[in-house]
């Protein structure tokens, strides 16, 4: 990308007397440590630090301009009142410049799976431009799109959340064509505090959709399947019920990372385990199909398609199993992986460290947890500050499991290595603040891949 500066001023609603009027800049920057030369360094000002302390470095390693909320007697520096929002903004004038599909996807559980799919089955026909990694809120965003150019044919982005007009907003930016809702959870139900607050702040999605676009959502979630849109919007409905547009059935689903469906009449395979990623699927064909994207290219996608880092990533080592699921968790999220781990053969191995934001719910629903993996392991590890409730949940099942309670994933990862033999299969698995790849370092393999 190459922009003028002072365009940039006007954009942003920022002031800079004397500026250079030829003066661009050709990327986007909020850390110094990255930072190219030509690029505009962005001073974001967070709670506990504030960019603008780097402006002179950055301007000295190159940067082309600087944005901040503080003044500097420097003619290459953009004073605005609140930089994230001018970040924002930037990136708002800068995606409307391409006259592309932009596809947004959120919802409290799959929506990386399914953007991960999307991307792998539009990249069968198209140039996909897309959300890296979890950069899915106010600045990984904004700062996603400053990457789009004239090669690409679409854009797939991830909406995150915590609270009440985050999705707001980045669909005030975005201007999305097409939404998909994956499913309503607990996933932060600590800070909106029900599940019909969850509805409310997913649904936001749709406050800033282009006219005539379409919403498509999880018909099986009893809060999505009778979901209001506004005025000039189509919902459509994908899922394993017969009443879905874009229905899934004949699931065979194995702990051996293979997954098979059929969809309207056709078969589709998936390279990775859980009944659940069929219902993903379902979302990713239905947007596929909207997009005049063949059958065959989907199925092609699908069976090319790679998880992320964390996200039941399976591998072997000296004869065990494992199962890496540590990037996040909540009870839905939990429950999946568990049934996962109930389809292997030989002796079963959970390892659960805490679903972390859960509020006022959280005793409640891990014992629920504890319960639900005692009929899925026969060997349960729970470490965390919520290990004991998990136990509790545990012991009220019928089940016969051995269970073990400790604090820390480190001290999760001890025990498992001595406990853990050949013919095991291990599942991992607890919120993001937990740690739980810990567990896996000993292998040498699982623990960062």
């Amino acid at each position: 990308m190459i922009m003028n500066a002072q365009k940039a001023v006007k954009i942003m609603n920022g002031s800079a007397d004397h500026m250079p009027k030829q003066l661009v800049f050709t990327g986007i920057s909020t850390d110094t440590r990255t930072i190219e030369a030509g690029d505009m360094f962005i001073a974001i000002k967070g709670e506990n630090f504030d960019g603008a302390e780097y402006v002179l470095s950055a301007l000295e390693k190159g940067a082309s301009c600087a944005v901040s909320q503080r003044e500097f007697d420097n003619p290459r520096v953009i004073v605005v009142k609140d930089t994230i929002k001018a970040l924002g903004e930037l990136a708002k004038y800068h995606l409307e410049q391409f006259n592309i599909p932009v596809i947004a996807v959120t919802g409290s559980v799959g929506k990386t799976t399914v953007k991960n799919m999307l991307i792998s089955v539009f990249s069968e026909k198209f140039n996909v431009h897309s959300t890296k990694g979890n950069k899915n809120n106010h600045i990984g965003m904004p700062m996603m799109l400053m990457n789009l150019n004239e090669n690409h044919d679409i854009s797939v982005l991830e909406m995150g959340m915590s609270g009440f007009g985050e999705i707001d907003y980045l669909s005030y930016i975005a201007q999305p064509d097409y939404a998909i809702i994956t499913n309503i959870g607990m996933a932060h139900i600590g800070m909106l505090g029900s599940q019909s607050n969850i509805l409310k702040a997913k649904s936001e999605i749709m406050n800033h959709m282009s006219p005539g676009g379409a919403v498509l959502v999880n018909g099986d979630d009893e809060l999505l399947a009778d979901l209001k849109v506004p005025v000039g919007l189509r919902v459509l409905s994908y899922g394993t019920g017969k009443d879905n547009d874009c229905t899934v059935s004949g699931i065979s689903a194995n702990i051996e990372g293979n997954c098979v469906f059929t969809s309207n009449g056709t078969e589709f395979e998936l390279p990775i385990p859980g009944a659940h990623n069929a219902v993903n699927a379902a979302s990713v064909i239905a947007m596929a199909r909207i997009l005049d994207i063949n059958d065959n290219l989907i199925k092609a996608g699908l069976k090319n398609f790679k998880q992320s880092k964390m996200r039941m990533h399976r591998f072997e080592k000296d004869g065990v199993t494992y199962i890496n699921d540590a990037y996040n968790a909540n009870p839905r999220s939990m429950m999946a992986a568990l049934d996962i781990l109930d389809t292997a053969k030989g002796r079963k191995i959970a390892v659960i460290g805490d679903m972390l934001e859960m509020g006022d719910y959280s005793t409640t629903e891990h014992m629920k947890i504890g319960s639900y993996a005692a009929g899925s392991a026969d060997i349960l590890i729970l470490c965390g500050n919520e290990a004991m409730n998990m136990k509790k949940g545990a012991l009220t099942s019928k089940a016969n499991c051995i269970i073990h309670t400790l604090n820390t994933s480190d001290d999760a990862a001890e025990l498992l290595e001595k406990t853990v033999k050949e013919g095991d299969t291990v599942l991992v698995k607890g919120s993001r603040g937990m740690k739980m790849e810990n567990v896996l370092e000993y292998t040498k393999d699982g623990g960062n891949n």
